[in-house]
Formats: structure tokens, sequence, C-alpha cells
């Protein structure tokens, strides 16, 4: 039925998710959503982010997400883990055009596992001297990963983060590509994900 479409919309003073979504269903549009600002709960709660997308299947993640010409505000980060979108779960989505000026977080994007078919395409992700990050489009690679494109972004104080959370030999990153990014004062971190026995493709 009609995929849910969040348009033209001002989002202000966010507690811990401005749009969460769970389960994800196909075909979810946010486009042209300034987040003004937000900030962490007063408990430390999981994953904080402006948007939170969640799969709840392992193998429903084709989910077709659109998250498009967004400007993301400061947000307040108590303990950690704060983004500006977390997804869980997801697939064949694309993530365009979006602007980042979080302030003292984690990281901008964070995919977190199960990612699968998905692009990072021309966002613009600004962090301050202080506040530098290594996860400022950050692939975990929790519950293994296949087919992500990042290009075409640029990112200032701010790095791309692959296969943190892909430590057990058994996880997998598979054929990865980042090309055409321009990382300021940025750097490319490629942890256990990219380099275990099932893992292959990764081109930078």
């Amino acid at each position: 039925t009609p995929a849910v479409r969040l348009e033209e919309l001002d989002i202000i003073h966010v507690g811990q998710y401005g749009i969460f979504s769970d389960p994800s269903t196909e075909g979810l549009v946010v486009r042209h959503v300034r987040f003004v600002d937000g900030t962490e709960g007063e408990a430390a709660r999981e994953n904080p982010a402006f948007i939170h997308g969640r799969g709840d299947n392992a193998r429903a993640w084709r989910h077709k997400l659109l998250v498009q010409d967004n400007d993301f505000g400061t947000y307040v980060m108590r303990s950690s883990g704060a983004f500006a979108l977390t997804l869980f779960d997801a697939g064949e989505s694309l993530i365009e055009n979006n602007q980042l000026r979080l302030g003292a977080t984690t990281g901008g994007f964070n995919d977190k596992d199960n990612s699968q078919h998905n692009v990072y395409r021309e966002n613009y992700i600004e962090f301050s001297e202080a506040n530098r990050t290594s996860s400022g489009i950050q692939v975990m690679g929790q519950d293994n990963a296949e087919d992500v494109h990042i290009h075409h972004n640029l990112l200032i104080n701010a790095g791309i983060n692959l296969g943190i959370q892909c430590f057990q030999e058994t996880c997998s990153m598979r054929d990865h590509h980042m090309h055409h990014n321009t990382l300021v004062r940025g750097w490319v971190t490629m942890n256990y994900g990219p380099f275990n026995p099932t893992s292959f493709g990764t081109s930078i």
C-alpha cells in the first residue's frame, strides 16, 4: 500500500528519535525535512538518532528507503553512539544530498547491521576540528554487509569507517565500493570486517 512520505517538515527539539520506523516497510521517503535540534534522552538509551530505522527480520531488508535533501542540525549526545541516521536491516536504500552539522556526536550516518545494496552519495558532512570523528559515514557490518556504495560525498573533519562490529570470523563484508569522495582532514578506517576470511571485494 502507499509508502509513507514525510516531506517539507521542520522537526524541532527532538528527544532521542526524530523519526522512528520499526519495522521499516518498503518505500519510506524522508525528504526536505529540517531537523533543527535534538538531544539524547535523560537516561542513556540505545542508538539515539534523528532517524532510526529497523527492519526486525534478517531477510526482510529490501526496504528501498529514500532519505534525500534533508538538513540535520545540532544533536546533544549524553552517552555514545549518536548519529543523524542509524539503520538496522536496511537494503536497497538511497541516502542522498543531505547536509549534516551535528556537533559533538559519534558520527553522521550509521549503517549498523545486515546492510544490503545501500547507496550513500552526494552528502555534505561537517564536524568542527574539536569534534572530529572517524565515523562520518560508517558501515559497521554487524550481522554481515554486502554491496554498499559510498561515493561523491564531501566530509570535513570526518572519515569513512568500515567493519568495526564485524569482528567474528563468520561475519562478512562483500563488494563495498568507495569512490570520488572528498575527505578534508578525514580518513578511511577499515576494521575487522573487510579482512575476515569470507569477506572480499572492498575497493577504495
